[in-house]
This record gives C-alpha cells, sequence and structure tokens, in this order.
C-alpha cells in the first residue's frame, strides 16, 4: 500500500512525499538506519503516520536541524503535529494530521 492510496488530498500528498523523504534521509544519515518502516492509520479525526526505524534511536542533545523546521511547517500547515523519539529498536517519527474537508465535499454535503 503506498501513502497515495489512502491519503487523496493531492497538496497533502506532495507535502508528505517531502516529510518522509526527509526522514529516510535523516534515518540513514543521522541514525545509521538500514530499515524504514512507514505505517498509515486513519482515524476518526484525522492521520496518523508512524516512521520506525532500525537505527540508533535519537541522541541525546538532539538539537532540531532542517529536517525538523520542514516537519514544523508542514504539520503547522495542516494543524498537526509531530514527535521524534528513540524506541528499543531505533527511532520513531509520528506524524498526526486533521481529516481535511474539501470544498466539493462541503457542496454535496450541503444539497
Amino acid at each position: 500500500v503506498q501513502v497515495g492510496d489512502v491519503i487523496t488530498d493531492q497538496p497533502m500528498l506532495e507535502d508528505l512525499r517531502s516529510v518522509l523523504g526527509e526522514v529516510a534521509v535523516n534515518a540513514r544519515r543521522h541514525g545509521g538506519a538500514a530499515a524504514l518502516v512507514i505505517s498509515v492509520e486513519q482515524g476518526p479525526t484525522g492521520w496518523r503516520i508512524v516512521c520506525e526505524d532500525d537505527g540508533q534511536g535519537v541522541p541525546e542533545g538532539f538539537s532540531p536541524g532542517l529536517g525538523s523546521r520542514l516537519l514544523d511547517e508542514t504539520v503547522a500547515r495542516y494543524a498537526g503535529s509531530w514527535t521524534i523519539e528513540s524506541t528499543p529498536r531505533g527511532g520513531r517519527v509520528t506524524i498526526w494530521l486533521p481529516a481535511r474537508v474539501t470544498v466539493p465535499d462541503l457542496a454535496s454535503s450541503s444539497a
């Protein structure tokens, strides 16, 4: 399953592709990860995207860089949130984005 199969909001999908690419690069570059698993879940109020890698996790004294700024800007655009943490197996980035209502959805629901 690809992210585009479950998230069909085109602007959000394009932004997520950029963000997930950055997460993947950083997992490899900074965490030494060999694998990254991305799961996407739709809940009643939005999307939860979890990226888990098998790298070294988040180092002590982690300071935000370009990837963090990209995540900040992207989730702010959609009124979402994100976290980064170490797990026993590596690192985890969790992104939450609220469901969006588009203009065509509003038009069809008021008819």
